[in-house]
């Protein structure tokens, strides 16, 4: 089932060897809804089939302020963003001490995988400073890495903390920005949280430096990664109990499990070589 509240995320700076964001907004499916309906009569008012914000730089500041209104007038409830330092990525997966026996770091390489664990997992422990209170569920961009993400949801819900795991929806879809309203303005946010960083706005996220007035301030949540942080994250992946989880050969039945039993459901099966059952306390 579907949860109350959708967040929908798009990247800016995809390939860009140096810095990758994905940024969006959270609001009620009931809301984005509205939302829609009112950023489709603004599309047919400018003359557009679909918004990019990357058209829009230069000479169509204007008519980019008028769709950001858009965003303001609505019930938006958050605005979320996430950046990865590319470069220090590659740096710190190149210098980390790894076992013998761990060959597959190209993956790891990837921006996008750490993004997207980061934006999901970091909204479900930080939600309730977004007003925020119950499960969100994800809609990316299709131009995200699709391929390299799908299948990765059960496991990231296992590597995360029963008070946070409650928090996180259904495993994110991925839908194409020109057919979805809420993924064009997610577009709009991540472009500029991409330009501020490249201009060295350090300030940015007190004031959202926007080339128009703001009329609302609408709460908003920012995780940025560097090298430093890299390292604690792949420290944490190396801890027994992580490489156990990960190592799990069917990690949606293994979720299926773990979440039943956090619910106080009796398992009328149980499995006595379940990885589940090597721990107490899961």
């Amino acid at each position: 089932m579907p949860s109350n509240y959708q967040a929908y995320v798009d990247g800016s700076g995809t390939g860009d060897p140096d810095l990758l964001v994905i940024a969006g907004c959270i609001a009620t499916a009931v809301d984005w809804e509205d939302f829609s309906k009112e950023w489709k009569v603004r599309l047919e008012q400018a003359h557009l089939t679909r918004f990019k914000m990357n058209e829009m730089a230069g000479s169509r500041m204007e008519v980019a302020g008028y769709f950001y209104r858009a965003i303001e007038e609505s019930k938006i409830k958050a605005a979320i963003s996430c950046a990865i330092r590319t470069a220090e990525l590659r740096k710190a997966v190149n210098e980390f001490p790894w076992p013998a026996e761990f060959t597959n770091r190209d993956a790891l390489m990837n921006p996008y995988y750490f993004a997207f664990k980061a934006i999901t997992d970091m909204i479900a422990q930080y939600q309730h400073q977004l007003g925020i209170d119950g499960p969100v569920d994800f809609i990316f961009d299709e131009e995200g890495e699709k391929s390299r993400l799908v299948g990765m949801w059960d496991r990231l819900k296992l590597s995360s903390l029963p008070a946070f795991r409650k928090n996180m929806g259904a495993e994110p879809v991925f839908k194409k920005d020109e057919d979805v309203s809420p993924l064009q303005a997610a577009d709009l946010y991540a472009w500029w949280v991409r330009k501020w960083h490249v201009d060295n706005v350090l300030d940015w996220g007190e004031r959202l430096p926007f080339p128009w007035t703001m009329k609302r301030n609408i709460r908003r949540f920012h995780a940025e990664f560097g090298e430093k942080d890299f390292i604690v994250e792949f420290e944490k992946g190396l801890s027994p109990e992580a490489v156990l989880r990960w190592n799990i050969a069917d990690p949606a039945a293994a979720l299926r499990e773990l979440e039943a039993r956090e619910r106080g459901i009796s398992m009328s099966l149980p499995d006595p070589s379940s990885p589940l059952n090597l721990r107490p306390g899961n």
